[in-house]
């Protein structure tokens, strides 16, 4: 070939993991015809003719070799068995294996044209309705709530007017109190002040009666001095003198009885419209601090009335506000309630779907894996079957050589050569692939 002859001898051998093959090659120059049976080959060609000469050692080498061939052929009809009972296995396994990837195709056209599949498309759909439903609860929730709330909101603004209201009657009343407090004050000062004029009262009565007396007294006193000297005068000659009052530088006489009555009965009528006056006085102090103390005690009692009445409203709002507390908590429960519920079905929905799909995947898989297992034993299938005809054509014949005429058929001994190391490659892959699939 191009540089030198050539002389190659095949020897193969197989195993259960693969087939090697292993080519010697000599060069030289020379040529070599002939041939020479060994050991039941009925023919064999080993030679081919270049310019050189080759020498006998190597003449002789190469037909013991040749003379081998013939072995190596019965060792390869027995692998070529041993290959064809592998086939066999294999073809067996790939039928095996058609089978259950029809089988797990009809399960997956079942599930997909089922209700499985119909529930996978379906379920977008199921999604979208339940989550629309729930957006429409959960809005009207959401109203009710704000409704609520701006009611809660209304009733805590009334319930403020009514706390500032009440806070104001509660400083109206406090400052009412206080007022009554001071009124009483006045009132007890009032009544002291009364019992003190009572007091003088009654003292400018005694000194009055006292004065009376003591006047009463003095005018019988001077009424008996005015009594003697008239005895006196009217007994005795002209000795006695008279008691009388001279005025002007004439003599005349004066009545003090009618002066002394009219001293008494000034000061009488003084002391009666000084009593009338502080008398009055006092009631009149009196009438207004009980005026006073009435209009108070009017005054807190109204305002005792409007806190009663505002700590009832009080009440009232603030049991309308616990009921509506109450109604928004239990709204609140309620709702909860549902969300509750609906993540739950949503949950047990998603995990039904994550199931669906878990064992779609499974299926894939498995369907990929049969796919796979598949593709390797046609691939091993083809190799043995390229291994099975380059052997066959091996054993034909097909590599002969021309040594009558002296001639090397180089396409067919090339062709021989690729195809067996094509075929030893292939099979080693589908090989190491049959011992994936056992």
């Amino acid at each position: 070939f191009g540089g030198g002859a050539m002389v190659s001898a095949s020897s193969a051998s197989f195993s259960s993991g693969g087939f090697s093959s292993q080519t010697t090659r000599r060069g030289g120059g020379g040529s070599f015809a002939g041939g020479r049976g060994g050991d039941g080959l009925a023919r064999s060609r080993a030679g081919y003719v270049y310019g050189g000469g080759m020498s006998v050692d190597e003449m002789e080498v190469s037909l013991g070799e040749l003379s081998r061939t013939g072995e190596i052929r019965a060792g390869e009809k027995k692998e070529l068995m041993a290959l064809n009972t592998r086939l066999a296995s294999f073809l067996g396994k790939v039928r095996i294996l058609e089978e259950q990837n029809r089988m797990l195709q009809a399960q997956c056209d079942s599930s997909a044209g089922g209700g499985a599949g119909e529930m996978v498309s379906e379920l977008p759909d199921m999604w979208e309705r339940e989550m629309q439903a729930l957006r429409q609860q959960l809005e009207a929730l959401t109203t009710e709530k704000s409704r609520l709330d701006i009611q809660v909101d209304n009733y805590e603004g009334e319930i403020n007017q009514l706390n500032n209201r009440l806070d104001n009657a509660d400083q109206i009343i406090n400052d009412l109190e206080v007022e009554l407090k001071n009124t009483r004050k006045e009132l007890d000062d009032a009544s002291l002040v009364r019992l003190d004029l009572e007091s003088k009262l009654e003292i400018a009565k005694s000194e009055i009666t006292f004065l009376n007396e003591f006047h009463e007294q003095q005018i019988r006193g001077l009424q008996e001095q005015l009594a003697q000297p008239r005895s006196a005068r009217g007994g005795g000659g002209d000795g006695g003198g008279q008691l009388a009052l001279t005025g002007g530088g004439g003599g005349g006489g004066f009545d003090y009885a009618d002066l002394l009555e009219t001293m008494r009965q000034e000061y009488e009528a003084l002391m009666a419209k000084n009593k009338e006056d502080a008398e009055r006085y006092a009631q009149s102090q009196i009438q207004e601090v009980k005026k006073g103390a009435g209009a108070t005690d009017a005054a807190l009692n109204m305002s005792k009335q409007e806190l009663g009445e505002y700590r009832s409203k009080c009440r009232n709002l603030e049991m309308q506000i616990e009921q509506l507390k109450a109604r928004i908590a239990m709204l609140e429960k309620q709702a909860a309630e549902v969300e509750d519920r609906h993540e739950r079905v949503i949950a047990g929905k998603d995990e039904r779907i994550a199931n669906f799909e878990a064992m779609i995947n499974e299926l894939k898989s498995k369907l990929g894996d049969s796919l796979k297992e598949y593709q390797d034993l046609m691939t091993v299938k083809l190799a043995l079957d390229m291994e099975i005809s380059a052997y066959r054509k091996l054993l034909d014949g097909v590599g002969d050589f021309d040594i009558a005429g002296g001639d090397f058929s180089s396409s067919s001994m090339s062709v021989s050569m690729s195809q067996t190391t094509q075929s030893s490659s292939g099979f080693g892959a589908g090989g190491g692939a049959g011992g994936g699939v056992r």
